[in-house]
């Protein structure tokens, strides 16, 4: 008799045990899930203040990116679907639009328009305007401007540390390590990188 009590005793404890170790990992994820909240809420408060020198990072899943109503995330998708990027291999995802111009005004000491010459003009298309002035007597103003339209997708992969052999089962136990690939994607044509470095900070 005295076995089965012992028994029971020792049930109830496995018991609550594993209720109390289900608990702390409920209570553990909600916590979590609650800070990701947190770090989204103040991200969007932040891009509603309209602060070009400072932005939040939101922090979502794959899935929830797929549920979005952002035509924003879903150029992201494309870029990344256009690239042939798996989704267990996304890292980040970000977005960038800037414009660049500047105005120049030359005033000639002759006169060289007649005195009916008042022109202004725009040239050029959705990537790059010129506002051009031409005004009596010797006045030209231009004043080009650029869009830049920049996608970068940050993913990694498994890759071989040694040229991967010919072999695909000899590939299967060659030593591999992560590979980061970032993926730039400028959408003006006129805009041509001529340099770029990406620095992954290891603790």
């Amino acid at each position: 008799m005295k076995k089965y009590f012992y028994l029971a005793i020792a049930l109830l404890f496995i018991g609550l045990g594993v209720f109390a170790w289900y608990e702390t990992m409920e209570a553990r994820t909600y916590k979590e899930l609650y800070g990701v909240s947190a770090a989204n809420e103040k991200a969007y408060n932040e891009a509603l203040s309209d602060s070009k020198e400072k932005a939040r990072v939101f922090q979502l899943t794959i899935d929830n990116l797929k549920c979005s109503n952002d035509s924003l995330v879903a150029k992201l998708l494309e870029v990344q679907k256009d690239r042939k990027i798996k989704d267990r291999q996304i890292k980040s995802l970000s977005y960038q639009l800037a414009t660049a111009s500047k105005r120049d005004t030359l005033v000639l000491r002759d006169t060289i328009f007649a005195p009916a010459v008042a022109v202004d003009t725009t040239l050029g298309d959705k990537w790059y305007n010129l506002n051009l002035h031409l005004e009596y007597p010797s006045t030209v103003a231009v004043e080009p401007t650029f869009q830049s339209e920049k996608y970068v997708l940050i993913s990694s992969k498994k890759e071989t540390v040694d040229p991967p052999s010919k072999c695909f089962f000899i590939r299967w136990f060659q030593r591999k390590h992560e590979v980061i690939t970032v993926d730039v994607e400028e959408k003006n044509p006129y805009i041509q990188t001529t340099q770029q470095k990406f620095i992954e900070i290891v603790k």
